[in-house]
């Protein structure tokens, strides 16, 4: 996976920005609700995609101590990151649609696993300000790379920072955030 477009996009100072101004906004809120409902099933093994900067692994750790983490996300600098902070998970570079597990080890499909709650989840996310949202997505996702490859990344940071200002305010930027969560659970096999 060495080289692939989605590493590329990240560079090794993103986890932090993600993790200070983005996280705490945008990730945390769903990544408390995901843990309850998770631990509520008191689960054996969790397998995480797209586990960023372990907002949610670390909550898992806390609240399913005995179950075994395994977190995954496409890029290097996350997964560093994330096993620095979250150490009781064992961490994996790995591409969602192409997953380095062996057959059986955590698919979904091959378990017999079907839908079993579908709903749509909105909870509010909370910035400090409108300044520090704009500051995590602009240095702290892919889009600093697209700025920055246009040579305006200062420039570009203090024009999105003032017209996001001007159009939300100074003080704490509230809104709402939704998400779509889906509970699946394996239906026994039967033995022939």
């Amino acid at each position: 996976m060495p080289g692939t477009s989605g590493d590329r996009r990240w560079s090794a100072s993103m986890p932090d920005a993600y993790e200070q101004y983005l996280v705490p906004v945008v990730f945390r809120p769903f990544a408390e609700d995901l843990a309850a409902r998770a631990t509520a099933l008191h689960p054996g093994r969790v397998l995480e995609l797209a586990a960023g900067t372990g907002a949610l692994t670390s909550i898992l750790l806390t609240e399913a101590p005995s179950a075994e983490v395994t977190a995954t996300d496409l890029n290097e600098a996350m997964v560093a990151f994330g096993s620095a902070r979250a150490t009781g998970a064992a961490w994996r570079r790995a591409d969602a649609q192409r997953l380095p597990f062996p057959d059986g080890g955590f698919d979904l499909a091959a378990a017999g696993f079907t839908v079993e709650d579908e709903r749509e989840l909105t909870l509010e996310g909370r910035a400090a300000s409108t300044a520090d949202l704009a500051t995590g997505y602009l240095t702290g996702t892919p889009v600093r790379l697209a700025v920055e490859e246009r040579g305006g990344g200062p420039t570009v940071r203090a024009t999105v920072i003032e017209e996001m200002t001007a159009r939300l305010g100074t003080g704490p930027a509230v809104a709402p955030m939704t998400a779509y969560v889906f509970r699946a659970a394996s239906v026994p096999r039967r033995r022939i």
